[in-house]
């Protein structure tokens, strides 16, 4: 039973894992996603501009 005493204390010893950066680990799929939102907003924001800034055309 000394054995897995000793076991259990060198194993609480032992120093912590480093912690686990998630944004690095999950930023570029992120980032995919806020440049085609941004992207998308950006073609709405200029078709809504093109459409008020088109002359009348009345025939």
């Amino acid at each position: 039973m000394t054995g897995s005493v000793t076991e259990a204390v060198r194993a609480a010893e032992e120093p912590d894992d480093e912690p686990f950066d998630l944004l690095s680990a999950i930023g570029m799929p992120v980032a995919r996603r806020v440049a085609a939102a941004v992207a998308a907003a950006a073609v709405v924001v200029l078709a809504i501009t093109g459409i008020r800034r088109r002359p009348n055309r009345r025939v």
